[in-house]
């Protein structure tokens, strides 16, 4: 029987946000990379509420994970629902907004996967086999969003993120 969507947002589990971007490293390092530069980017749950703020540059490898600063309650927290990410791109210079709605029962389902530990120190533990919702910044605002674990990665949903207009690094 599947969960009631109560059941699915309410469901308190331990997991992580973590960042990356796509790029051509062909300038010094730091021009062609991507920064969030806002700390108020954040994930909400199915009732609005906070389950994680970041503020992080975007520096690992394209579907490598690289955790920022910030993040979501080490004790756990809800599945988020909704993301904002705004961030700023070195190499088109220009600014992007993203306001989305996540694939909640999607994300819950690959969150309630388990498997049986065969390393130590955990060896016989069942541990969840997806624990980390990573973002990804490709050119062009384009942003995907992908389950992810200690050995997988499932591509959850890509958005289209919007410029801002009128913004530029100087200002």
């Amino acid at each position: 029987e599947a969960p009631s969507m109560q059941a699915i947002s309410s469901e308190i589990f331990i997991w992580d946000v973590t960042f990356c971007s796509y790029g051509i490293d062909i300038e010094p390092r730091g021009q062609g990379d991507v920064t969030t530069l806002w700390t108020d980017n954040w994930m909400k749950d199915a009732d609005g509420n906070l389950v994680a703020k970041f503020f992080t540059g975007f520096g690992a490898a394209w579907g490598a994970g690289a955790s920022g600063m910030g993040g979501v309650n080490p004790k756990g927290s809800r599945l988020p629902k909704s993301l904002r990410l705004r961030y700023y791109d070195y190499l088109e210079d220009r600014f992007y907004q993203l306001d989305a709605e996540l694939p909640l029962q999607r994300i819950y389902e690959f969150f309630k996967r388990e498997y049986v530990s065969i390393n130590s120190p955990n060896y016989g533990k069942v541990r969840g086999r997806f624990d980390d919702l990573r973002i990804g910044i490709a050119p062009l605002g384009h942003v995907m969003v992908w389950a992810a674990g200690l050995t997988d990665r499932v591509e959850l949903q890509t958005y289209q993120a919007l410029e801002l207009p009128g913004m530029t690094a100087k200002s």
